[in-house]
């Protein structure tokens, strides 16, 4: 019913709910800063003063209620996601009446932390989002006038305790405050936590079971590690887990826990299989001379995402000052850099989307590349190029060994370009006329290719081992029509360069789409590029991210409306509306 991907991928969009009024202040206030920063008249400051803590007032307003829309919608869509997965979920009076509770209870409680947002000031006391707004203003203005800083000093120091502690909420009666982001995503995350747990404990009624497993899975907590993987009766579960500080089922548990009924339902882990966790754990890696326990190397890799998180909302922040700007850039690049040599040295897989920020898109991305390009940090070579590997193999196929042959050697060749790794295995399955498709990717990462198929199709289905496959096949159904056109769209590209003719494909029409957008937009200089961008982006995320790019272009170009119909037209076309 569940998988750890598919909760992973909802804790994610639970994560994002709070991102959009943070950046949409966080560009705000540092815009009027700056504004305050530049003056040198107090006569002058008091009018600028009081005209823009009156506009701020109503674009805090604003932006609170536009968040309120969104984050109902996005609570909403979540609750009812989780539902969607039980069986029946339709059919299920009572199930719907539970999900509708819980997604009540988390978009009121998200409501109020919105309407409870304080900030802190330059001096880092916290202050009602108004009142920062003024004292933020108020003291650049002092530094500039005075002679104590220059502008762009100035600019930094007012709002360098606004940059380290975010939009803040204040929740509980011990007067603690907590990042805005933070409280929202933990809120909602343990609501869905319990919703989880009541359908098991249905599912619990409904098998007539008497105890509880819980999962086990590599790297485990230290406080979590000892009961993982085993079998429980009821009582000594509820024992053991009110005892612990992090109960098992919520969201910040990677463990799973299923009702099971003693002596009947056969354990899913040996205790050879716990142990080997355990052991490997403690193992643990090497990485610049320090060992890290597997939990303790995950716990590091969280902490770089968040750092690099942090640095794009620095880099946001510094719009407007050409030398912050650069060096911002640079620390990124530089945490980049760090995060990627962490993430080989210990053998664990990059995961970008954990830092996206909301707003931080292409235009940001590119001048953070520019940079890394300018100063060296990495050669990226020419994009679009012949490669001999493309070249050498055979265009025609009569034995499993020729294919075989042939998508190794292109298999190598797309490594020339700047693609994600590939999770090809190496196996190419020759399938007869009755086979329904010219190529198929396997999800155990073979090829299948019918005996009609060429060159094209294994270019086609080896650049889906480096997209689709590399996710689960829930992520591929709900986002198939935008990894098939791009996918669709380099291997045009590749075979064109190559001088192979592609077959045409049922896909063709969404890629005429993104071919439209690119030349609309130019989000990149050529199709090709357009296209490897687009893949390198996680399938989870490149709708919205084209989506994004789309919008932002209408925002700052502001065309014509029939080609602002075209491109949204494009948008939903690409996701599952009707051509045009």
């Amino acid at each position: 019913m569940y998988d750890l991907e598919w909760l992973e991928e909802l804790r994610k969009r639970a994560a994002a709910i709070a991102e959009p009024i943070w950046e949409t202040l966080l560009r705000d206030i540092v815009r009027r800063v700056r504004g305050a920063g530049a003056i040198t008249s107090t006569a002058e400051y008091q009018i600028y003063r009081a005209e823009q803590l009156g506009l701020a007032e109503q674009a805090i307003k604003d932006a609170i209620a536009e968040q309120l829309q969104i984050s109902d919608a996005a609570i909403d869509l979540l609750f009812e996601e989780l539902a969607d997965e039980t069986v029946l979920f339709e059919q299920n009076a009572e199930l719907r009446q539970l999900v509708e509770g819980y997604s009540a209870i988390a978009k009121k409680a998200a409501a109020a932390d919105f309407e409870n947002l304080w900030a802190p000031g330059p001096d880092g006391k916290l202050y009602t989002v108004r009142e920062a707004y003024a004292k933020i203003m108020d003291f650049a203005f002092a530094q500039t006038a005075t002679g104590t800083y220059d502008f762009q000093r100035a600019v930094r120091e007012a709002t360098r305790e606004l940059l380290r502690r975010g939009l803040r909420t204040i929740p509980g009666k011990d007067g603690r405050s907590y990042r805005l982001e933070y409280a929202v995503r933990q809120y909602v995350q343990n609501r869905m936590g319990e919703l989880f747990n009541e359908i098991s404990e249905k599912n619990y009624d409904a098998i007539d079971a008497d105890g509880w497993e819980i999962s086990a899975h590599a790297a485990p907590a230290a406080d979590h590690a000892p009961y993982q993987g085993r079998q429980f009766p009821r009582e000594e579960f509820e024992r053991i887990n009110a005892s612990l500080e992090r109960k098992f089922g919520w969201w910040n548990c990677a463990h799973l826990v299923y009702p099971i009924r003693l002596g009947v339902s056969p354990p899913s882990y040996t205790e050879a299989e716990r142990q080997r966790y355990l052991a490997e754990n403690e193992a643990g890696v090497e990485y610049n001379g320090l060992h890290y326990t597997l939990y303790e190397a995950k716990q590091r890799k969280r902490q770089l995402e968040s750092l690099i998180s942090q640095q794009k909302y620095e880099i946001l922040a510094a719009e407007g000052d050409a030398k912050l700007l650069r060096e911002q850039q640079i620390r990124l690049q530089n945490l980049r850099a760090e995060y990627r040599r962490f993430c080989a040295g210990t053998g664990q897989t990059p995961e970008n989307w954990r830092t996206m920020v909301e707003g931080f898109g292409r235009s940001e991305a590119s001048k953070a590349a520019w940079v890394q390009r300018r100063l060296g940090l990495k050669n990226y070579p020419s994009p679009k190029m012949q490669i001999r590997g493309i070249l050498e193999a055979e265009k025609v196929f009569t034995s499993p060994q020729d294919a075989q042959a042939a998508a190794a050697l292109i298999n190598e060749g797309l490594n020339s370009y700047r693609l994600p790794p590939s999770v090809f295995s190496g196996k190419v399955i020759l399938r007869d006329f009755s086979f329904d498709y010219l190529g198929q990717a396997e999800w155990n990462g073979d090829v299948s290719l019918r005996l009609d198929g060429k060159v094209d199709t294994i270019i086609h289905e080896l650049l889906h081992m480096r997209s689709a496959v590399r996710e689960v096949p829930r992520v591929y159904d709900r986002n198939k029509r935008i990894e098939e056109s791009v996918v669709q769209l380099l291997t045009q590209e590749i075979s064109r360069e190559h001088g192979i003719i592609p077959a045409s494909s049922r896909y063709d029409p969404w890629v005429k789409i993104l071919r439209y957008i690119n030349s609309v937009t130019h989000t990149d200089k050529n199709d090709f590029e357009f296209g490897v961008t687009l893949i390198n982006v996680p399938l989870r995320d490149r709708y919205g991210w084209l989506v994004d790019e789309v919008e932002e272009y209408i925002r700052r170009v502001q065309p014509d409306e029939k080609t602002i119909d075209r491109l949204r037209k494009s948008e939903s076309a690409l996701y599952g509306g009707a051509l045009f």
